[in-house]
């Protein structure tokens, strides 16, 4: 009779140690499922920022290329502007020169 309890003492600890590695098992499935979901939501979130990134790289291109025309367009509208400027101050410093010379 001594040695039948410690077979269903074997018993009884096997199968509280069988629930308790159950219990270990559902934690770790639950566990990898939220990590499963959390990797997924990751993704999706990098995909988006790297959508907005792309987006505003071009807007920065287009932005860049646009301040280019505008300032070639203002160096090209000034340079005559520059040239009647610099003739008007010769003319200008030519009498004041000549007056301080009298």
């Amino acid at each position: 009779m001594f040695q039948s309890q410690t077979t269903e003492t074997k018993l009884a600890l096997l199968e509280e140690k069988l629930n308790i590695y159950e219990q270990m098992m559902r934690k770790i499935e639950s566990a990898i499922e939220k990590i499963s979901e959390t990797s997924q939501t990751i993704s999706k979130m990098l995909a988006i920022h790297e959508e907005r990134l792309e987006q505003t790289s071009k807007a920065d291109e287009v932005i860049i290329s646009m301040v280019h025309d505008i300032k070639k367009s203002n160096t090209e509208e000034h340079k005559p502007n520059e040239r009647s400027v610099v003739h008007d101050n010769e003319l200008v410093s030519r009498p004041s020169s000549q007056a301080l010379l009298w």
